[in-house]
């Protein structure tokens, strides 16, 4: 498993020192310095139909998690946070220009040219004069934004539902649809074709990891006030799935 098992290494490295999760909130934060947003409140959060006849196993997942989170990766994720803005941008950048093969591919999936257009043209242009990614001129000078887009929204595009919840290891709350994303999009990372074990897969490891340290907090914040954590982030996920819908 390409994608998952890099960030279970990751994790035991992290309990040597310190480290790690991906997908706690409903969505993904989009780079390191954008806008401050407000923590949503666990006592709003409900979701009705929540397909989740795993819930015997995904709390297990859940608890296996809370441990890995709490003593492990937000530790870790605090001390990266000390690390200078500058330096953790270029390297969200530099991850971000990494996958966008994958959101131009999906973009054209879903045929929508001109957004798979600036994606490719953000990649060439990045990659060149952005110096591997590092920095975002594409953006900067052109006004192409970040348009992201994974395989779960364009199976969504088609009709096919999120299929029940799921709970993956470090990786958190997910849903089946979410990781057949995840599953088969860790084939198309460049990173396996052009490093080897261990360095490609601590690369690929720090991906995830680099992405959810601005909300590390967020995850104990919540934590603490929810009555029942695992029934909080599970409604949570879905709430952002529906929200998604009717998008």
């Amino acid at each position: 498993m390409r994608g998952v098992s890099p960030l279970i290494l990751l994790a035991f490295v992290g309990c040597a020192t310190t480290e790690r999760p991906r997908v706690v909130l409903a969505e993904r934060e989009p780079f390191v310095g954008a806008p401050a947003r407000a923590v949503p409140e666990p006592t709003v959060v409900g979701a009705p139909r929540a397909r989740d006849p795993l819930i015997w196993l995904n709390r297990g997942v859940f608890a296996f998690n809370d441990v890995a989170y709490r003593f492990a990766l937000i530790p870790l994720a605090k001390g990266y946070n000390k690390v200078p803005r500058a330096a953790r941008r270029g390297v969200g950048n530099f991850f971000h220009n990494l996958r966008s093969p994958v959101y131009f591919l999906n973009h054209a999936l879903q045929l929508r040219a001109a957004r798979a257009g600036r994606t490719l043209g953000r990649l060439v242009v990045n990659s060149t004069a952005g110096i591997g990614g590092l920095f975002d001129p594409a953006d900067a000078w052109l006004g192409w934004e970040r348009e992201e887009s994974h395989l779960h929204n364009t199976l969504a595009s088609y009709g096919a539902g999120y299929g029940l919840y799921l709970v993956l290891p470090l990786l958190g709350p997910s849903d089946l649809r979410s990781g057949v994303s995840i599953g088969a999009e860790s084939f198309l990372s460049p990173i396996p074709y052009v490093l080897g074990d261990p360095e490609g897969m601590a690369l690929r490891a720090f991906d995830p990891f680099q992405e959810f340290t601005p909300r590390a907090d967020d995850y104990l914040t919540l934590r603490a006030k929810a009555e029942d954590p695992y029934i909080f982030f599970r409604n949570l996920h879905l709430q952002g799935i529906q929200r998604d819908a009717a998008r």
